[in-house]
């Protein structure tokens, strides 16, 4: 399943008033219902939204905001699924706090505390006074109450608030509450309309939309107050995935300056590098300013730190800046690995691993890595992958951008910022293009798994250093290395026949060459 957004075009002033009360109408709606689901013991006892709703059709039930039947029924659907995605969402964090009391606990008393966490109305039950009893297994009264204890104590400890609907910016619509049609234009430019239920009976709420897709379910629809506009969020089915037409094997080494550099030497969406340092280099502006407005605020007297606070300390505007930043960056992310796959149409798309953050040598390189969100670059190649046929594999990156393909000669020094320099033969290249080789390569090691632990990469990488050394007679002319699309001046750096130094003299940088470990 996928998500689709669409948009709307500006909506006049009429309509837009009457969404803004459509939407303030829901929320408040949607908290009466909230209010009743909230009570643990009118949670426990309806086994879905369904029994409520047909008691309240059997008493005749009218909506306190004035909405109509079916606005009402969907507002109480989305007020018990948010009570039941609360508890379930909480009984992830209870089942971490269970696990750290297992050296405490017997194996009942484990067993019972994991069943009483496994169901949401169970755990409900246990808050409300009326702890269930299993009957699949025994367990004592008294490890019956030592795990009822401490799990109370744990929820009136943890939970915090109730679920409270606070903005009125959305609202859920079935499929019995809109409908889309399609207009044909002067030119015959086609346009779709939506037509959602309105506060009157028979009276549709007409709204050009931008764009073309399928509807079909339920829609969430969201007010952007600042255009003056909505969003519509439907799911749909993934198409079918297309096949390969070259099934090839492709390297993408992850960088700063760009979003991609393959294993040839492109580099994809180049201008990141500078949309990440304009995105990060305003939000340290920011920040500065603000730090010493935090500290103004802090030594004035109440009057004048109450205009700071609502006049110069806002988040409103920052958070729409940084939103936009980040979308930007999403966009380049995608645009990228689109065009690998229309260049390429690979099987396989070969990254490092982008789940693990290392440490960065400067706060403004922490900005850009932190700004650069890895995890969305991994969620798109995963989506895409999907999408567009082919699969996305992870690696273990570790030294993959200091080591040299040609020699297999491993050292920090090999690189210096963007440029690639072996201590050992001389080859010369660009570093996130080594490191897209090295990726290359790494994809097809039987020894060198994604989960490898750094140090045995270092000692696995080592070790084939000095069997090639060895196998090359400890003395070799380097020719021209097996690395394809090298430049001139990179073929004539590497054509020069340089002797593969002996391990005990003194190579060019002034470095013992016995010396010249991994690290």
């Amino acid at each position: 399943m996928r998500t689709t957004r669409r948009y709307s075009l500006v909506v006049n002033k009429e309509k837009w008033a009457e969404l803004k009360e459509l939407a303030r109408l829901y929320r408040d709606e949607k908290n009466f219902h909230l209010n009743y689901y909230n009570i643990d013991q009118k949670y426990i006892q309806d086994k879905s939204n369904i029994d409520q709703q047909m008691r309240n059709v059997r008493s005749g039930f009218v909506s306190p905001n004035k909405l109509q039947a079916r606005q009402w029924k969907i507002c109480q659907k989305d007020a018990y699924q948010t009570v039941d995605k609360n508890w379930k969402a909480f009984i992830v964090e209870i089942k971490h706090m269970v696990s750290r009391q297992k050296s405490k606990w017997t194996d009942s008393e484990m067993h019972y505390a994991y069943w009483l966490c496994s169901n949401a109305k169970r755990l409900a039950s246990l808050h409300d006074g009326l702890a269930p009893i299993p009957n699949q297994f025994k367990v004592s009264y008294e490890e019956r109450k030592r795990v009822q204890n401490y799990l109370r104590r744990v929820v009136r400890r943890k939970r915090g608030l109730r679920p409270v609907a606070k903005l009125s910016r959305s609202l859920i619509l079935d499929s019995d509450m809109y409908s889309v049609v399609e207009k044909i234009g002067m030119y015959g430019k086609k346009t779709q309309f939506i037509k959602i239920m309105g506060l009157k009976p028979r009276k549709q709420i007409v709204i050009p939309l931008t764009g073309y897709s399928n509807f079909s379910g339920n829609i969430r629809v969201i007010l952007d107050f600042q255009k003056h506009r909505i969003e519509a969020h439907t799911t749909s089915d993934l198409i079918e995935p297309q096949v390969p037409a070259t099934g090839a094997i492709i390297a993408l080494d992850a960088g700063i300056s760009e979003v991609f550099m393959d294993e040839n030497g492109k580099s994809y969406e180049p201008t990141f590098g500078q949309t990440l340092t304009n995105a990060s280099e305003q939000l340290s502006k920011t920040g500065k300013v603000r730090n010493k407005l935090h500290a103004l605020h802090k030594k004035s007297s109440k009057h004048k730190a109450h205009r700071i606070r609502k006049f110069n300390l806002g988040k409103k505007k920052m958070k729409e800046r940084k939103r936009k930043g980040q979308l930007r960056v999403k966009q380049q992310i995608s645009q990228a690995i689109h065009q690998v796959v229309k260049e390429h149409k690979p099987a396989i798309i070969v990254t490092e691993r982008l789940d693990i953050r290392g440490k960065a040598k400067s706060k403004k390189m922490s900005r850009l890595v932190s700004y650069w969100m890895r995890s969305a670059l991994k969620e798109r190649l995963e989506f895409l992958a999907l999408v567009e046929g082919f699969h996305h594999k992870q690696v273990n990156p570790a030294y993959t951008s200091q080591m040299c393909p040609t020699c297999l000669f491993v050292h920090k020094g090999n690189r210096a910022g963007d440029i690639f320099k072996c201590l050992n033969c001389g080859h010369t290249d660009h570093a996130d293009r080594i490191a897209a080789i090295n990726l290359r390569a790494r994809y097809e090691d039987p020894e060198i798994t994604v989960y490898t632990p750094k140090t045995v990469v270092r000692s696995i990488l080592h070790s084939r250093f000095i069997a090639d050394f060895e196998r090359r007679g400890n003395v070799a002319i380097l020719t021209t290395p097996s690395v394809p699309g090298r430049t001139d001046m990179q073929s004539k750096v590497c054509q020069s026949e340089t002797p593969l130094l002996n391990p005990n003299i003194v190579n060019e940088h002034g470095i013992e060459m016995s010396h010249l470990m991994i690290f």
